[in-house]
């Protein structure tokens, strides 16, 4: 029994992505080689048991574009399986051509780790000849998992002298060593990885190891720094201790994080091997933990003992404090002895009465409905009514139809109801369904039922969900299903889903449809959104996504994103996206984003992103900037990037901006930097906006320059305004 608890914790890690970091593959689920090169070539030669695509890396490339969707990861992998030994070399080789190893990393790591079981005396050299280091990287680490099956003396002297991420090429060759040699495969790790690298897998390490020795792991991980994920690894090593150990360990243990994690798991775990020892040991808690382990082990002991665990909780004086235990061991008491807990129902009263009912109605409305009907049409009419509801919700789950048709004869049904059949009712039979929705009299209920059906038909037929759009009445009930469909259906087949939208006749349906595609791609793949934001009609909703999408693709790809908008030749598109790509752009590279900006035609436009560059720029390196400016002739250009400069330089060095107006040749960019400093710098630093006054070849530019100066400076220094103000106002 222990064994199969620490296997369901490591099994729920494994679902949530935990073992050997994101994208791993889980161990139980893909089964391993041989090491034997003649077993390896003798498979390769036989019929595979799934016929694959004609072109399997198009199949790759195009499941990797939803890399989002689980379901999407699941078949890669199986691909990954279904290639034949012999043509993996090949494959990754295609796959790199084009490929982007981040959407493809999982399933390339798994194939270099079948081809290297299956010839580890080749496992290192399956790298050689690939362009790109990051794919080169991501194959040997592959590769270096599977040799390790059967060498892994060779697999680690390949890591220790291969350059690279150490955590990229050691990941595989841990993982394979923690399935044998749990404490080899941590040595390892601690003695080849940075800190923080080694600190990423050591929790995953220590938990295989604990399979094996809990006492040797919790010995490793006390040893850990004082973080949070140590307490959670000492934790479940504790767990995974016989009893009286793990007990003596809990009462030893002061810090509450490890306790918090334990003690749940534990008295979980006790209340199926010894439920008499685990309540011995609650009546001795803390008050502190006794709720949550009370809990905790009411649940896991109606799971193994129905009857036993009802039994106790009808003594137990605290049950209405944990209301989740205590409805959770009703429902499993009556799904087990339905009739005893009816008989126990009719003689209860008051709310203990009404706990019991709802209960038993969620337990056996869907595995028993005809019971729980010849239960209900013996309740009081006040009563039936309410409990008919809770009935009608739980029977959705096992018999929508059934259920659409009680509602049917049901009174002041609850309206979310509908919601719950349609959505229940589209994942077995999505036409009938949406039949039945669609035969709804008008209403919230007909609106809240359609929606409910379309998001499920969306996802296994969306063609079908996207016709039925069509074919709806009334424009708020299709603004919200073509909101449902696109959000599936633009996650299975962006494309099929685009030329959809694109072929409807109906504008504003047209409208909703393509901005609620471009919405939900604006932060997973932005340049989709791009594309989809291009094809909505003019207007702010079309700037505004055009705008998001640009400034989040070039976060992502800055180089990519430049290239798009240099290939526009819609002037409309190129204002709207044009300045969230040089924004976002000035961010990690300004030269290239200045340089790019100089060469837009001049525009309002070019103007405001000139300013935005120089603005991001400047606040880093001004002198770059100053150099920049320095290469124009005179005109806009040039008078425009140094005024933005010296807005800037003058708040940060004033003296090293002075220092360049000095050195600027006569002309416009002189004359409109030298306003801007005197703009930026008269409220603070009067004297030193003073000094350029003069210098401000307008007149009436120049008087009003004098004015904002004199004004400040007398504030300041009264005597210094006016020693000043007497000698600007004796000059000719």
């Amino acid at each position: 029994m222990k064994k199969a608890l620490i296997s369901a914790v490591v099994i729920g890690a494994l679902a949530l992505g935990f073992f050997f970091g994101k994208g791993s593959r889980p161990k139980h689920a893909i089964p391993r080689e041989s090491s034997s090169a003649s077993k390896a070539e003798t498979t390769a030669a036989k019929p595979i048991a799934r016929a694959l695509p004609r072109n399997v890396e198009d199949e790759f490339r195009k499941l990797a574009r939803h890399r989002d969707n689980a379901g999407a990861q699941v078949r890669l992998l199986q691909l990954a399986e279904q290639i034949e030994i012999g043509d993996i070399p090949k494959t990754l080789r295609r796959l790199e051509i084009g490929g982007a190893l981040t959407e493809l990393a999982p399933s390339v790591a798994r194939l270099a780790h079948r081809w290297a079981a299956a010839f580890p005396d080749r496992a290192t050299s399956l790298a050689d000849g690939f362009s790109k280091q990051e794919w080169k990287n991501a194959v040997l680490a592959g590769a270096l998992g599977g040799l390790a099956e059967s060498n892994p003396d060779a697999a680690i002297a390949a890591a220790q002298q291969a350059p690279g991420p150490k955590l990229q090429l050691w990941r595989g060759i841990l993982e394979t060593l923690a399935e044998a040699d749990p404490a080899r495969a941590h040595s390892l790790a601690k003695s080849n990885l940075a800190p923080s690298d080694f600190q990423q897998i050591n929790w995953d390490l220590l938990r295989a190891w604990s399979d094996r020795d809990a006492p040797a792991a919790l010995a490793a991980a006390q040893a850990m720094p004082q973080r949070a994920e140590r307490d959670q690894a000492i934790a479940e090593i504790i767990v995974a201790l016989d009893p009286e150990a793990a007990w003596s360990a809990l009462e030893t243990t002061t810090n509450r994080l490890t306790r918090g994690y334990a003690l749940p798991a534990f008295f979980a775990r006790l209340a199926a091997e010894n439920p008499s020892l685990a309540l011995q040991k609650l009546e001795g808690l803390d008050p502190r933990d006794r709720a949550q382990a009370t809990e905790s082990f009411g649940m896991a002991w109606a799971r193994s003992d129905a009857k036993a665990a009802f039994e106790w909780i009808q003594n137990f004086a605290h049950k209405d404090d944990l209301p989740s235990m205590r409805d959770h061991i009703f429902r499993a008491y009556a799904e087990t002895n339905p009739d005893q807990m009816f008989e126990l129902i009719s003689k209860s009263t008051g709310p203990q009465r009404q706990q019991l009912l709802d209960a038993a109605i969620d337990a056996i409305s869907g595995s028993n409905p005809e019971k729980a009907t010849a239960y209900l049409n013996r309740l009081g009419e006040d009563e039936q009514r309410a409990a008919q509801v809770r009935f009608v919700a739980g029977l959705a789950a096992s018999d929508p139809k059934a259920a659409a048709e009680l509602l049917g004869k049901t009174s002041k049904a609850d309206p979310y109801l509908y919601d719950s059949i349609g959505a229940q009712w589209a994942s077995h039979d999505p036409a009938r369904a949406l039949e039945w929705a669609q035969a709804l009299p008008p209403g919230a209920e007909r609106t809240l039922a359609i929606n409910a059906v379309l998001t499920g038909l969306a996802t296994s037929n969306p063609a079908l969900a996207a016709a039925a759009v069509e074919k709806l009445s009334g424009a708020e009930s299709r603004s919200r299903a073509v909101n449902s469909v696109m959000l599936q259906w633009g996650q299975s087949d962006p494309d099929a889903a685009f030329a959809w939208a694109q072929g409807l006749t109906d504008p504003a349906l047209k409208t909703q449809a393509l901005r609620s595609l471009t919405s939900q791609f604006t932060e997973r793949r932005p340049e989709e959104a791009l594309r989809f934001a291009q094809s909505l009609p003019a207007g702010e909703d079309r700037e505004q996504a055009l705008h998001t999408a640009a400034r989040l693709w070039t976060q992502q790809d800055p180089t990519a994103a430049l290239a798009w908008v240099k290939s526009l030749k819609d002037n409309e598109s190129l204002s709207a996206v044009a300045p969230a790509v040089i924004a976002g752009l000035a961010e990690k590279s300004p030269v290239t984003a200045a340089n790019f900006v100089a060469g837009l035609p001049a525009s309002p436009m070019q103007t405001e992103a000139l300013r935005n560059v120089v603005f991001r720029w400047s606040a880093s390196e001004p002198a770059a900037v100053s150099q920049w400016i320095d290469q124009f002739p005179e005109g806009s250009l040039r008078s425009e990037a140094a005024r933005e400069l010296v807005a800037n330089w003058s708040q940060v060095d004033s003296e090293q901006a002075a220092r360049w107006l000095e050195k600027l040749p006569p002309g416009g960019s002189k004359q409109a930097a030298i306003a801007s400093y005197v703009e930026n710098a008269y409220y603070t630093r009067p004297a030193q906006a003073a000094v350029w006054i003069d210098s401000i070849g307008d007149i009436a530019q120049r008087d009003k320059a004098a004015i904002q100066v004199y004004s400040r400076w007398h504030e300041l220094d009264p005597p210094a305004a006016e020693k000043w103000i007497t000698w600007f106002r004796s000059k000719p």
